[in-house]
């Protein structure tokens, strides 16, 4: 049985931007993501004004499931980060990380080792839906 794979993924957004970075995400949200990616649990923008930064949530059942929400959205993050967000971000993973999904996240916010953390688990239960 595989466990969940969690992505927290912070972002600084360029100066001014906040607003329009919150509408392209509704709307990414409601075109793209919800649309293409059927196995994904939960996938949440959250907005800190006062440090312009957003955080973007997201809960998949596994890491193959993550590994087929960054194929989906590669050309979106690209527009993201050209027009709205700054390109340094800082990403966490709780979870088993397969295949390519940690160099396809270092790769998208162009991060460093330090802006990666990843932590497997160890102990625990889940009432999430099998899929």
């Amino acid at each position: 049985m595989s466990e969940p794979f969690i992505f927290i993924g912070t972002h600084r957004v360029r100066e001014g931007k906040l607003e329009e970075f919150q509408e392209y995400f509704s709307d990414f949200c409601a075109t793209v993501v919800e649309p293409n990616e059927p196995r994904l649990l939960s996938f949440h923008g959250y907005a800190d004004v006062p440090a312009n930064e957003v955080i973007v949530v997201q809960i998949h059942p596994d890491a193959e499931s993550m590994a087929h929400h960054m194929s989906v959205i590669t050309e979106h993050v690209a527009r993201a980060y050209s027009d709205l967000l700054e390109p340094q971000s800082r990403f966490q993973v709780y979870g088993v990380a397969r295949g390519p999904v940690l160099e396809m996240v270092r790769e998208m916010g162009r991060t460093d080792g330090d802006a990666l953390t990843v932590r497997q688990a160890f102990a625990g239960f889940e009432r999430l839906p099998r899929l």
